[in-house]
């Protein structure tokens, strides 16, 4: 019992919950399937995933296709939050992979005419309207290592 009471207070392991947590709840409530979310490590070395469905993977259409980058975007979003509410600092590469696949998928032509700042704000409001959940659940996912 003592070692999840260590391991979830964790500072970096909360932060990492987090970020994936806004990835998870923003695409859940967009109709994404969500496959698995886990938080691996202590410390700096910290890393985590959120894993959606071969189903889930599927952007078929350009609203799936923004819906699933504002997902993406929700990490970072999270982070950010998660900084304030916690005092640490926000790192930017903590969302480095995050932002290559948002880039990546960005660039389709479905998605080229949306302005990256819209989806930011889309992300930013998204996970507003999960942070209680987030703030919920950020402990128990840093204790387990998964949901």
């Amino acid at each position: 019992m003592r070692r999840h009471v260590v391991v979830a207070e964790d500072p970096w392991r909360l932060h990492c919950a987090a970020h994936e947590l806004g990835h998870m709840l923003v695409w859940q409530a967009s109709g994404f399937e969500v496959h698995s979310i886990a938080v691996d490590g202590y410390g700096s070395d910290v890393q985590g995933w959120t894993r959606l469905t071969k189903a889930g993977k599927n952007l078929f259409d350009q609203q799936r296709c923004r819906d699933y980058l504002v997902g993406l975007l929700a990490g970072r979003e999270a982070d950010i939050q998660w900084a304030r509410h916690s005092g640490r600092p926000f790192r930017e590469r903590h969302s480095k992979a995050d932002l290559k696949t948002f880039r990546q998928i960005h660039r389709h032509w479905w998605m080229r005419g949306v302005p990256v700042e819209e989806l930011r704000d889309q992300a930013r409001a998204a996970v507003l309207d999960q942070w209680s959940s987030i703030v919920r659940l950020a402990p128990r996912l840093a204790a387990r290592g998964e949901l």
